[in-house]
Order: structure tokens, then sequence, then C-alpha cells
């Protein structure tokens, strides 16, 4: 089985569904194309990748795992032929230095957020544990890609704090899922960091631009064998200044999914992010964040001061 990375990038002026192989982005489309063209010999190929390989990741989500299966399938066909044009003669790949990344889904209906999942970040904000999950929502307007510029506010550049979260992304619409069947409802997994006013009064502590990155892209469900023991990692200018597992989390996984989904109902290409260990230090111009999770990769941002 080819893993894949499921990420969507701009290449050539176009944003495309794809997949990071090495060093390399592939247009999952093109290479669904070309494989069902001259492995299959199925007419109509183009017509036929394009119901496989919709243009949104939240539509190649939905549906499930057909298209990941065939995706994969593709990959080994290209990969094993060392193919990079497809049967038209079109580029199926690009250098990473020649892509730009987005936001791996663009247009998720919700990012839900977990507060307070870590003791070390209760202690360092003074709060209480909580009785259940407890949760809050930024607005896709907060979201911000890999290698983007995170903005300091104009109005609170001083105390802005950050934090690495592994976050859960939806393949099945679910309501009142019960614990034992959350993982069917599982897609997947990516990083955001929890950007945050700290010392600001409010819910707007956590909704203001940029203040969700996001990516730099999905490893689907089957390819973590443990997310609960995935090991969380912050660095700051090359200095790690977070070092915890999810396995301290006060909440495990299908406790936090199913509580979410007693409130909300839950869409394909919803994310649900798990909660940071919490941190003491705050951001600055010119700093550079690094965010790994464990067996997902490195979310990458750079911060400056608003213009």
């Amino acid at each position: 089985m080819q893993e894949v990375k499921l990420c969507t990038f701009e290449a050539e002026g176009k944003r495309r569904v794809g997949t990071v192989i090495d060093d390399n982005a592939y247009d999952a489309n093109r290479v669904v194309a070309t494989f069902l063209s001259e492995s299959q010999a199925i007419d109509r190929a183009y017509e036929n990748a394009d119901k496989i390989v919709p243009p949104s990741m939240r539509a190649f989500i939905r549906n499930g795992d057909r298209s990941l299966e065939t995706l994969r399938e593709a990959l080994d066909y290209v990969l094993s032929a060392d193919m990079k044009e497809g049967f038209g003669r079109e580029r199926l790949t690009w250098p990473l230095s020649e892509v730009r990344f987005w936001t791996p889904t663009t247009r998720p209906e919700k990012i839900i957020c977990m507060a307070l999942m870590f003791m070390g970040h209760i202690q360092a904000v003074g709060e209480q544990k909580p009785p259940e999950p407890h949760f809050f929502l930024k607005p896709r307007a907060s979201l911000l890609a890999h290698n983007d510029y995170a903005v300091l506010p104009r109005f609170w550049p001083d105390n802005v704090t950050f934090g690495t979260e592994l976050t859960v992304v939806i393949g099945q619409r679910g309501f009142e899922i019960p614990e034992e069947k959350v993982w069917e409802h599982i897609y997947g997994y990516t990083i955001l960091n929890d950007l945050t006013l700290r010392g600001k009064p409010g819910i707007s502590r956590k909704t203001f631009m940029t203040s969700a990155p996001l990516g730099p892209w999905i490893v689907p469900a089957d390819q973590v064998s443990n997310p609960q023991e995935s090991r969380l990692l912050f660095r700051l200018n090359g200095k790690t200044v977070q070092d915890g597992n999810m396995r301290d989390a006060l909440f495990n996984i299908p406790t936090i999914v199913s509580t979410v989904s007693s409130y909300l109902a839950l869409e394909p290409g919803d994310l649900i992010a798990l909660g940071d260990l919490g941190s003491t230090e705050v951001l600055k111009p010119g700093d550079v964040m690094e965010c790994e999770v464990e067996g997902i990769g490195v979310l990458r941002n750079p911060v400056k001061a608003a213009e």
C-alpha cells in the first residue's frame, strides 16, 4: 500500500488536491486519470478521474475509502513506472520548492478546538480541571497554511502564545456518536497550531486572523497506528519549548469526538483539534514556529508584525 500525505497545493497557478511523497507533490486527479487510461484502459479517463478526485479535499474526503484506495493504486502504478507526465503529456508532479501549500481542507464547515486538555496547560492559565471535554470554535477566516506568515494583531501584539495540537479530520457524518463508533467516523489526522491572545478577556482571544495554522497535510487514519500515543513537539526558532504526549490528555479521542457530536452534527472535513500542552513563551516578529506531531509531520510558520 502506497502511503499518502493528502494536501491541497498550488502549482503553475492552479490549486490542486494532491499528495506529498518524499520531496515532491503529485496532482492526485492527473495521477488517477493516467492510471485509468494506461493501466485500466478505461475510456473517458479524465471524466472518471474527476469523480474519484474532485477539485476540493472536502469532496474527496466525502468520497471515502473508494477514492483513497484508487489513488493509492494509481500512485503505485505511476511511481513504479517513474512517470513524470500523464497520458496527455500533462505534468504529474512538482518539487516542493515549486509549490505553495494551502490548508489541506480549505473550507471546513467547522473548526472545533478543545480547551484545557493537559494539566500543564490548566496550571499555566490558572483554571480548574473540566468535568467533561470543553470546546470552542474558530472561524475559517483564521486558517493559515504551512509556510505562510502568522501575523501578530496590531491591537494585541505582545502576548500571543501557541500550541501544537493533533487534529482529527472527520470522514463520515455523525450526530450523537457512541464512543465505540467514533473510529468509524475519523478519516485522518493533521496538525493545528492554536494561537491565542493570552490575557485578553473573552472568546475573541482565539478568533483573530491567522490564529489557526493548519497542515501541512492529512494522514489517513489507517496510516496512524496509535494516535493516542502521539508525541507533540513545538520548536521556537529551533529550540524545543513543548514536548509531551497525547497519552497524558485528560480525555481520550472517543470521549472527545462523542461529546462534541452530542452538541453538533459532524460533517466530512470537519476538524477537531485535540488541545495543546500550554505555553508560557510569547511570539515576536521574526520567530519561526514548528509544530510536530509524531507520525503526521511538521507544520512550519514564520511570524511577523501587522503591516
